[in-house]
């Protein structure tokens, strides 16, 4: 009778080395590139990037309904209703979702960034920190107050300065009216 006993050749076991450094170094690539995306998204100083006539955190105007937005954010708001018009889901980060009292779907049309909140818009307007002469600057002259394609601003005089203490996320058609 003949034994014969099962081994690995040399070559196998390197090309298996082989395999398993590429798939790792795989897999560290994607997750570099996921990470680097991320960071994308926050500057180095910590500030969401918002998105005129988008909006932010996967979180979309004219998209985005109060479901989605409890499902990303959890349910630590208060809900305001404004008139006959809209109800404002307020949370303690800064941010407000609005919704036409109407709208059986309750989909989002006005997204409020106010602070706490750390963000700046995709042009480079920073909350709270920016002035009414930086939005113009950036954004040009507006036709009606500072309402631009998909984004609105609001400021307060501080020491002497127009700071920007309000950015509104709004779809680019404009301001969504609840009927």
């Amino acid at each position: 009778m003949v034994f014969a006993t099962l081994s690995t050749p040399k070559h196998a076991s390197s090309n298996m080395n082989l395999r398993y450094l590429v798939v790792v170094s795989l897999v560290l690539l994607v997750s570099g590139i996921s990470y680097s995306v991320e960071a994308q998204k926050k500057s180095n100083t910590g500030l969401t990037v918002v998105k005129e006539g988008i909006g932010l955190h996967g979180l979309r105007v004219g998209y985005s309904t109060r479901s989605d937005v409890i499902r990303k954010l959890g349910r630590k708001f208060k809900t305001r209703k404004n008139g006959r018009y809209s109800f404002q889901m307020m949370y303690p980060n800064g941010l407000s979702f609005y919704y036409c009292q109407k709208d059986n779907v309750q989909q989002i049309f006005v997204i409020e960034i106010r602070a706490p909140f750390r963000a700046r818009t995709s042009k480079g307007i920073v909350l709270s920190k920016s002035t009414l002469s930086d939005i113009r600057r950036v954004y040009g002259k507006s036709k009606k107050g500072l309402r631009y394609s998909g984004v609105e601003f609001y400021y307060d005089t501080y020491k002497g300065k127009k700071v920007v203490t309000v950015i509104d996320i709004v779809e680019k058609r404009g301001l969504r009216q609840c009927g």
